[in-house]
């Protein structure tokens, strides 16, 4: 998972971050790490990030979005075209902007 310009692309530094890599991969990325500052700068940049993303408070969907999925997917299953909208359809109970 290496990028054509020799640096370690953004899937395999996440899935090296999260612990999804298989023993020699995690070697093979560690290996890399160890001598490339520009990977582990992406690293450390991907670490703070996600630190970070864990203490947003959740985010609570609006009531009507069952509601909304379930009628756009019944919608959809039909054969209409009006089951796919735009997403800003989902916040405001499909009244658009």
């Amino acid at each position: 998972m290496q990028r054509m310009n020799g640096h370690l692309s953004s899937e395999a530094l996440s899935a090296y971050l999260d612990g999804e890599t298989a023993p020699a991969e995690e070697r093979r990325l560690a290996a890399h790490l160890a001598g490339c500052l520009h990977c582990r700068s992406r690293l450390a940049a991907t670490r703070r990030l996600v630190g970070e993303l864990r203490h947003l408070p959740p985010v609570v969907p609006p009531p009507e979005l069952a509601a909304l999925v379930r009628s756009r997917v019944a919608a959809a299953a039909a054969g209409s075209s009006t089951g796919i909208a735009a997403a800003s359809d989902v916040g405001s109970g499909g009244r658009g902007r």
